[in-house]
């Protein structure tokens, strides 16, 4: 499992970096990410005053990984995760969104999780559904995002790394 760190200004820089274009910002951070992505309107978009976020970083400091969680319908509602474009295909999703789901149950003390995630996004669906989340009827559909899925997931069905 990925050790997970609260960010720092320079992981957002990095973030900024892994989103090449405003369809690629809404497709991972949502319908109001604003582009360009300058560094004050991102950090207003990712509402750091408001989600814990997270963040996992390489031996030599380079970001890795990065999600964020908060409470939502007396669950931890997962959000933003993204792994470096460099280290995608390594299984490390999975890693991200197991150490989410560990700190989340900690820290809000749930042990539910649940996650939105686009309908055309299949590896991240393999992902979630390989960390046992399931398909879910959303208690508050998402008129902007019309192909977003609604998952959740109880704690006590993960399995390790």
């Amino acid at each position: 499992m990925l050790e997970l760190h609260d960010h720092d200004d320079r992981d957002l820089d990095d973030l900024r970096g892994w989103f090449l274009d405003h369809p690629s910002a809404i497709r991972w951070g949502g319908p109001l990410m604003r582009w360009p992505l300058t560094p004050d309107s991102f950090e207003e978009d990712l509402k750091l005053d408001f989600v814990r976020t997270r963040v996992a970083r390489e031996e030599d400091g380079k970001l890795l990984a990065f999600g964020q969680y908060y409470r939502k319908l007396n669950r931890c509602h997962l959000a933003r995760i993204a792994i470096a474009p460099s280290a995608r295909g390594r299984g490390l999703g999975r890693s991200l969104v197991q150490a989410l789901m560990t700190d989340a149950k900690e820290q809000l003390q749930l042990d539910a999780c649940s996650l939105y995630v686009l309908a055309d996004n299949t590896p991240a669906v393999a992902c979630y559904r390989a960390c046992g989340f399931e398909f879910a009827e959303d208690p508050e559909p998402q008129p902007a995002l019309p192909d977003c899925l609604f998952m959740v997931a109880e704690r006590r069905a993960v399995s390790a790394a």
